[in-house]
């Protein structure tokens, strides 16, 4: 399942006894199974824990700033974290997430400030499934007491409190929208009766996740049409030849140069290499330059990082000039590999390239995805045996994705995100 998922829920409905149930559960099934609760035991979440308790006095902005932080910890760290269980395959269960910040310190702030701080911060995962169990708040108040006893209530937990944040946890799922997967489950009845509610929503509700993205460069993650076209140019100049038309100059985004020569030229493969060298002679010191990331791009790898997912470059383009414009364009550290002819790979042929990249990270074919612009990239996939999306600001002409086949589809980068994930940016 690989999956991250939130219960979030009133103090009484029962988060901690579901939680425990639910992890049996996919154990049961084979899952490996991590679960955290917050605040968390770092230095962050004591403080937390004394500031929820009354004992140190907070500002509701200060308390929503320092949850945000010992969230980061609890993400990031190297050993530990959220995201190192998530990389490892491991399902991860949390008993509250940022929802509650959003519900506590969001109606005494403001919502808009809560949520822009965690959603513009690229270090918190973002859950595959919310479960909000939804109770009374006075039946809340009941189990609370029974549990504690008497005096053991925490500064939210009076039944004013607990009914104002039900109805801003209400607020904020609805003013989240697609951003997050959200199941809304009863949490009265029996315990038996509640977990078989949980279990229905994971069932029905917690789509199947990509391990492994995988990314085509030019025309998927960068525009280098102006230093592809020059060099291309400046090759068939050295050659004595025509440059054609902008349509057929466009069709040699995709696959290889050597392939692209031959079938608009035809000619002798001594001249398909040719063109390769002199275009390269000018691409390498001139024409990697002039490539441009799309906007969006960094902040869909880093989402997608921080959601378990690992990103890797799939490319025809050798992978010095990928690595070249990776590091100048500051987005080569966002890539977990790269798999490009002559960047550590025997192979160049595309298909093989997806092939070796599923196998380098342990996974099987259905784990992965391929993101490309052409039909190219979306034939490789077939071939390979893994899903495509083609992404529809590329080079590919009208119509080619959905010709090609393309299992999903996307106008943007975070169209991207949205269709691996289910949720928006």
């Amino acid at each position: 399942m690989n999956a991250f998922i939130v219960l979030e829920g009133l103090d009484g409905a029962g988060k901690s006894t579901q939680i425990r149930l639910l992890a049996d559960a996919l154990r049961a099934e084979g899952e490996r199974v991590f679960c955290d609760v917050e605040p968390t035991g770092a230095e962050t979440g004591r403080l937390l824990r004394r500031i929820l308790s009354g004992e140190v006095p907070s500002s509701p902005w200060a308390t929503a700033a320092l949850f945000l932080s010992d969230r980061i910890n609890q993400n990031t760290d190297p050993e530990n974290g959220i995201r190192r269980h998530l990389l490892d395959g491991e399902t991860v269960i949390l008993d509250r997430y940022y929802f509650s910040t959003f519900a506590y310190q969001g109606y005494e702030t403001s919502l808009e400030w809560t949520t822009a701080i965690h959603y513009g911060c690229p270090a918190l995962a973002r859950p595959d499934l919310v479960i909000f169990l939804t109770m009374d708040p006075e039946a809340c108040i009941d189990r609370i007491t029974k549990n504690r006893g008497e005096g053991a209530l925490e500064i939210y937990e009076t039944a004013e409190r607990l009914t104002r944040v039900r109805r801003q946890f209400e607020e904020t799922f609805e003013y989240l929208g697609k951003r997050e997967n959200v199941a809304i489950v009863d949490a009265s009845g029996s315990v038996e009766e509640v977990h078989a509610r949980v279990m229905e929503a994971v069932k029905t509700r917690l789509r199947p996740k990509k391990r492994l993205v995988l990314f085509d460069f030019d025309g998927t993650l960068a525009d280098n049409s102006e230093g592809i076209f020059n060099s291309i140019r400046y090759a068939l100049g050295k050659m004595d030849l025509p440059v054609p038309d902008g349509r057929t100059l466009r069709t040699f985004i995709g696959p290889s140069l050597f392939d692209s020569y031959r079938r608009v030229f035809g000619g002798t493969d001594e001249d398909g290499q040719r063109f390769v060298t002199f275009y390269r002679e000018f691409f390498a010191p001139t024409g990697k330059d002039q490539a441009k990331i799309y906007p969006g791009i960094p902040r869909l790898l880093r989402s997608l990082s921080a959601d378990g997912v690992r990103v890797a470059v799939c490319s025809s383009k050798p992978g010095e000039f990928v690595a070249s414009i990776a590091k100048k364009h500051g987005i080569y550290d966002l890539f977990d590999a790269f798999f490009c002819p002559g960047f550590a790979m025997s192979a160049s042929d595309k298909t093989d390239l997806i092939r070796e990249g599923v196998k380098h990270f342990g996974l099987a074919p259905g784990d992965a995805l391929m993101v490309g612009d052409t039909k190219y990239d979306v034939e490789a996939a077939k071939n390979a045996g893994v899903q495509s999306l083609g992404v529809r600001y590329g080079f590919a002409a009208a119509g080619e994705l959905e010709a090609a086949g393309a299992d999903l589809f996307a106008d943007d980068p975070a169209g991207i995100y949205e269709a691996v994930t289910g949720k928006t940016l």
